[in-house]
């Protein structure tokens, strides 16, 4: 355990923070020109109904965990909870399993954050011109170290503070400058375009990814459990209210919106202005206090594999032993009250004061190495479009369906009528199918903009 860092420590306010900064990062500018892609008419549509999934399927990830946690160990991450629930008939299939979701987690946040790296940059330079943008890299790499070296988690989210009230003034400024040019509006004939469907889904997914990692690691650190669904919900209606509004909203007023970034949409429209230049500030600010809480998830994965972290059971037959007809779940009521001779206990903590040292240094080797990766990567487009369709699309759409039809074979369903059994397997199948539609098509499109020299 890391020191300092009390399980179920974090108030509801202190999470519904967490949840929104999770989800309204930088990203959040791009929605407009997301919403350009198809329209004022069908992205509104298609947001909803991916968003629906997308929110779904978190609180599908939260049941699979309350499951297996019911029956067997005290899973917290993602990959933990693959392991038992994908795990459930075979150890190698669940090993594998945690293996590529840790490493597909991996991907998404250290993707993302390299973003930041770049995007972080770009928007200082235009302050500071004559420093050069790895100097300036490197230069936040440090500030997000000294924020990162917070190793209580009530401590991190006090940041989260700071990033959603500075993105909510980015977002207002834009609003009250689309608002101010309402009434020049163009008239836009622009239709639905399925050519343009595989960039409008990994961008959004791309906003969504992040809050789904987040789902676990919240829920094992809220202080009243049972409260958690509720802010979850209240979290994600916000969200997809403000993603609705946002990019509808500066769609219609501004027309066209040929660029990924609002901030460089607006001062290139209306030059440099001091909206513009509250806005780059502030989604700036955002970046830098958002950083620590998106890198938090792939912290907590490292961290359990070089042994800073406690651990759950890596022996996910044993699950598959509770649970066989005829073992010792057989003498539990129906999802299983715990039993003791059967439970997959968690590790003992692996760390205490004396790995502070280790482990702040450790912390920073990561946010350096992806400094590094920012100045040495030059298509960050790509990257951002590969973690979007690859990562994106399995774990918000793919895994949270896939484990659920697993934990349906274990035998405290028996109870269940065949007929919902049946509706929540075809549920299940239709939300894959989505997942790995979007994968395909996705990384195809992606791969092929790579070989055309496009991004």
């Amino acid at each position: 355990m890391i020191p300092g860092d009390a399980p179920n420590s974090l108030s509801p306010r202190k999470v519904l923070l967490w949840l929104l900064s999770t989800a309204f990062g930088p990203g959040l500018l791009s929605l407009p020109f997301v919403f350009h892609l198809l329209g004022p008419t069908c992205a509104p549509i298609f947001v909803c109904f991916l968003g629906f999934i997308v929110v779904f399927n978190m609180f599908l990830l939260l049941d699979c965990k309350m499951y297996v946690n019911r029956r067997v160990t005290d899973a917290k991450t993602y990959g933990e909870v693959a392991l038992f629930a994908l795990g459930i008939h075979s150890d190698i299939v669940g090993q594998t399993s945690q293996r590529f979701v840790d490493m597909l987690l991996l991907f998404v946040q250290f993707d993302v954050c390299i973003v930041y790296f770049d995007f972080i940059s770009d928007n200082m330079h235009a302050f500071f011109p004559w420093l050069p943008q790895r100097v300036l890299i490197f230069g936040v790499a440090v500030v997000i170290s000294i924020l990162s070296m917070k190793q209580d988690l009530g401590q991190i989210s006090t940041v989260a503070y700071i990033a959603f009230f500075s993105i909510s003034g980015a977002i207002l400024l834009v609003i009250m400058q689309a608002i101010a040019h309402w009434d020049e509006r163009p008239i836009i004939t622009k239709g639905f375009e399925l050519e343009k469907m595989p960039l409008f889904v990994d961008s959004l997914l791309y906003c969504f990814v992040s809050s789904m990692i987040a789902v676990l690691p919240m829920e094992s650190e809220i202080e009243d459990t049972a409260e958690y669904p509720r802010i979850l919900g209240t979290a994600m209606i916000v969200v997809m209210f403000t993603y609705v509004l946002f990019g509808q909203v500066c769609l219609l007023s501004f027309g066209d919106i040929d660029n990924e970034s609002m901030s460089a949409y607006l001062e290139t429209r209306y030059g440099s202005t001091w909206v513009s230049n509250g806005v780059n500030m502030m989604v700036t600010a955002a970046a830098i206090f958002t950083f620590p809480i998106q890198l938090y998830p792939a912290l907590q994965v490292l961290e359990q594999k070089f042994g800073f972290r406690s651990v759950a059971s890596s022996t996910p037959g044993a699950y598959a032993e509770v649970a066989a007809p005829g073992g010792a779940a057989d003498a539990t009521e129906e999802f299983g009250l715990r039993d003791p001779q059967s439970v997959v206990t968690a590790s003992a903590p692996l760390a205490d004061k004396r790995t502070y040292f280790p482990l702040s240094v450790f912390r920073m080797l990561v946010i350096f190495l992806l400094a590094i990766v920012s100045v040495i990567v030059p298509q960050l487009r790509l990257a951002m479009a590969l973690g979007g369709s690859i990562g994106g699309c399995m774990l918000a759409l793919v895994f949270p369906p896939l484990m659920d039809l697993m934990l349906l074979s274990d035998e405290a369903h028996a109870t269940t009528p065949s007929f919902d059994l049946r509706l929540r397997k075809i549920r299940d199948y239709f939300i894959i199918s989505i997942g790995i539609v979007g994968t395909v098509v996705g990384t195809t499109t992606a791969l092929g903009k790579i070989a055309a020299h496009e991004l």
